[in-house]
């Protein structure tokens, strides 16, 4: 074989290859479903501003292709604004750091020799008090109204950076819808569960996921809120308010009327002597 026919055919091979990994890439996905069920409740949402530091009553369990699943509790690393899970060999970790609705999460995986890790499930009202425990906010709710239920305000649905993520689907499941006090029926915006599964690229439909070696972590953003037993404090100033309000027009409604000073009084007609003739 000739040196140019061995360039030739390996240019092609390198081309051929680049055509299949690009195919793959333009093929990897996200898919987003979300499931009521099981029904939550809770009194408030309390905080839509979250950081890392505050999201302690939700646990992380890590699933694996095989080893059975890891749940660990969601810790403050000391760090400013600074949360994570850490698996307990040490070989897995999920952190995020800043506000939730713009800062992003960062999956890590190194134990290459244990299999894959593929996926995730948080589970945001698991333990604690409950102004740490959090739900996770979805950008709309199902009517489309971006604010969604009271107190949540505008969220952010599960993304990846780059997204879609390149080397493999990533299927996310919203589950337990949550209702609050002060609605009638949950809004469809804020859920207990999200469920975050890797699988090969449409492809194959495969189970896939990080393999500590050439692909070790995931990068993505996901919103949450904060509850509580009491509304937020903008909420309840303005309750106090509107409660204000009114008070004030009741009580101008029922004050009596004051006779200006030195006005004449009234005088007196026929129907006042009636029935005291004597």
């Amino acid at each position: 074989m000739t040196h140019s026919r061995m360039m030739t055919r390996t240019a092609l091979a390198t081309i051929a290859a680049g055509v299949l990994w690009s195919h793959s890439i333009c093929h990897a996905v996200i898919v987003i479903n979300a499931d009521p069920n099981p029904m939550q409740n809770t009194p408030f949402v309390s905080q839509s501003d979250v950081y890392g530091d505050m999201m302690t009553g939700m646990t992380v369990t890590a699933h694996f292709s095989n080893r059975p699943s890891e749940t660990v509790p969601w810790l403050s690393t000391g760090n400013p604004q600074e949360g994570h899970a850490t698996g307990p060999a040490g070989d897995w970790k999920l952190g995020q750091a800043g506000d939730t609705f713009s800062d992003p999460w960062t999956l890590q995986y190194l134990g290459q020799q244990n299999g894959l890790l593929t996926g995730l499930t948080l589970d945001g009202m698991a333990a604690g008090a409950l102004g740490n425990q959090v739900v996770f906010d979805r950008a709309n709710d199902y009517s489309g109204d971006i604010y969604g239920t009271p107190g949540s305000y505008f969220g952010t649905d599960f993304t990846t950076n780059p997204n879609p993520y390149p080397y493999f689907d990533i299927h996310v499941t919203y589950k337990g819808e949550v209702a609050v006090s002060t609605a009638p029926n949950a809004y469809g915006d804020i859920y207990r569960f999200l469920e975050v599964h890797f699988h090969g690229s449409d492809l194959t439909g495969n189970i896939a996921g990080l393999d500590g070696g050439d692909l070790t972590n995931v990068v993505f953003r996901q919103d949450t809120d904060t509850l509580s037993s009491v509304p937020e404090p903008s909420t309840l100033a303005m309750a106090t308010l509107a409660v204000g309000i009114l008070g004030i027009r009741r009580r101008r409604i029922r004050r009596p009327a004051i006779r200006p000073t030195g006005s004449p009084a009234r005088i007196p007609n026929r129907a006042d002597f009636a029935g005291n003739n004597a």
